[in-house]
């Protein structure tokens, strides 16, 4: 069978680390920087979008049919072929049985999951690029948002490659309605040296995963069926009440507001939200109470004691409040 060793580098306005790979790569602004993959034991081929020396996929389209399709953390590979790959970029279908994630066998033998220290523990001869991934991280994310556009040609004196050459130039020409800005344009860090360095390390990484899945056993039975349906539940996700989510929310934004409302009057404006922790404290030190902190516990040892009123009151609003 065929073996395919496939690694991306991506680009998009929205955090991966915060959204997961479906909304990222869902998302317009996501895009493909490269893609770095070799077939079988041949050397590593590039396909990029943005360089015409790139842009063949030599050979991939013809083995991809029953390939065996590899990646590190494959689960971001899948996700980013079949949504940008195939949808934006035409390339063929590939089946989720197609997948086998080399960071899962490593996981499995307990090797470390991140690629480089996987590399360094296994010995290898060869190594992820480590100042590579500064630059993947930086070319990861938008340069900015939001473009400043020129009207006439007489900005060469305020102007230099796009950044403002002086902070005085560029108050003048914004003064003067030569210059104007949108808060939608995204720039990006397309630089052509930057991009090409970026391939290098792209390629280096399909380098150093051949290796290491050249040495780790696969998955066996039990697990690879863990594995595949680990995936296709989170391809399916799972369904969500929205309008009960947007009335649920609804309905704390109104509990808030009225409990803030409620310590404004009894602290006498001291304190003007649950969440002012520190000014909860001070108004009760005002009141003869001194504490260390308001977590959940605290709250409720103290409400357990006699206390004054007024303390109890805004201690009461603060525990139904959270």
């Amino acid at each position: 069978m065929t073996r395919i060793n496939i690694d991306f580098e991506t680009r998009s306005v929205i955090d991966l680390r915060k959204t997961g790979v479906y909304p990222y790569a869902e998302h317009p602004t996501t895009d493909v920087w490269c893609m770095a993959y070799a077939i079988d034991g041949g050397d590593v081929q590039v396909w990029s979008p943005h360089l015409s020396e790139y842009a063949a996929a030599p050979g991939l389209r013809e083995a991809l049919p029953g390939a065996e399709l590899r990646a590190w953390n494959s689960g971001f590979e899948h996700i980013i072929w079949r949504e940008i790959m195939v949808k934006r970029y035409g390339f063929p279908e590939v089946q989720m049985e197609q997948w086998h994630d080399t960071a899962a066998e490593a996981a499995a033998m307990s090797l470390p999951r991140a690629l480089g220290r996987a590399a360094s523990v296994m010995g290898l001869d060869v190594e992820k690029d480590k100042e590579g991934t500064k630059l993947m991280m930086k070319m990861a994310r938008p340069r900015t948002v939001g473009a400043w556009w020129a009207r006439t040609q007489v900005l060469s004196e305020y102007v230099e490659h796009g950044p403002f050459a002086t902070k005085a130039g560029a108050k003048r020409a914004v003064a003067q309605g030569d210059l104007f800005q949108d808060a939608h344009t995204v720039m990006w860090w397309d630089d052509e040296y930057m991009l090409r360095r970026l391939i290098d390390y792209c390629v280096q990484d399909v380098i150093v995963e051949r290796e290491i899945a050249g040495r780790v056993r696969p998955l066996n039975a039990p697990e690879r069926a863990v594995f595949l349906l680990n995936q296709r539940m989170n391809d399916r996700g799972i369904q969500v009440d929205t309008d009960l989510v947007v009335g649920a929310q609804e309905i704390m934004d109104q509990v808030l507001t009225d409990a803030n409302a409620e310590l404004v009057t009894l602290t006498r404006g001291k304190v003007q939200k649950v969440s002012q922790v520190s000014n909860i404290r001070r108004w009760m030190k005002t009141q003869g109470m001194e504490v260390e902190d308001l977590r959940k516990d605290t709250v409720r040892d103290l409400l357990k004691g006699e206390l004054p009123d007024a303390v109890r009151s805004v201690l009461q609003i603060r525990q139904d409040a959270g």
